[in-house]
């Protein structure tokens, strides 16, 4: 199945690539390069202790930070707009807590302190308008996840201790991961910061979960902020 997504995906940019040489014309150039930075996201996941009907109750989340890298195709059609294909890896981390009262670690509580980690190889279809100063750009994102882990640290508080029982669960051995996965993206960017380098801010609004229901548990939507750093090659 893996094998088969992944056909599907090397077809897919291979094509749009070959849609761009056939765009290609002196005035408007296809332009080819790559970005890398890190991103900044959340993920919610449902989690609870079965026999304690109040756990999940109260929740924290914590955005975290981690990478994403891929390559690009940028095809200009006229002045103003041009479409930028994208395939790259995206990996992603988020933390959370989740307890049975208000306040966290209060004698007679049980928390569950999440640590959670994505990884997805990704492809972009980003439509952009250029403007005097920078580029407008949105567009869809296809994901076909190849791990997602969580790991549990259980803290149950009494008056006189507290005991740790730590768990986890492997998504992708398991077999409930929720292939494909689908995002929208929608930012700003500028190309010429300095010569070839430029920059750019995204969100990534999630629209798919990422993993099935599966032991109490389900890793939902990716949101976040991605920050992507861009070389453009010389033509």
């Amino acid at each position: 199945m893996k094998s088969n997504h992944s056909a599907i995906f090397l077809f897919l940019f291979l094509s749009l690539t070959s849609l761009a040489q056939q765009k290609q014309n002196e005035k408007h150039k296809i332009k080819f390069g790559f970005n890398a930075g890190p991103n900044l996201t959340y993920a919610s996941l449902s989690s609870y202790v079965p026999t304690l009907p109040d756990f999940g109750r109260y929740k924290t989340s914590d955005y975290k930070i981690w990478l994403n890298i891929e390559g690009f195709v940028l095809i200009p059609f006229s002045a103003n707009f041009s479409f930028q294909t994208e395939l790259g890896f995206g990996m992603y981390k988020q933390k959370q807590v989740y307890g049975d009262l208000p306040g966290l670690l209060s004698p007679g509580s049980t928390n569950n302190y999440d640590e959670l980690s994505e990884s997805a190889i990704t492809l972009g279809g980003i439509f952009q308008y250029k403007t005097k100063y920078f580029f407008i750009s949105a567009g869809p994102q296809l994901a076909l996840i190849t791990s997602t882990n969580v790991n549990t640290d259980t803290k149950t508080v009494s008056y006189d201790a507290t005991t740790d029982q730590y768990s986890g669960e492997n998504f992708k051995q398991d077999g409930k991961l929720h292939n494909p996965s689908f995002s929208f993206l929608f930012g700003i960017s500028k190309d010429d910061i300095y010569k070839n380098l430029g920059v750019g801010i995204y969100y990534q609004l999630g629209l798919t979960n990422f993993t099935e229901y599966y032991n109490n548990r389900e890793v939902a939507k990716v949101n976040g902020f991605l920050l992507k750093i861009s070389y453009t090659f010389k033509q």
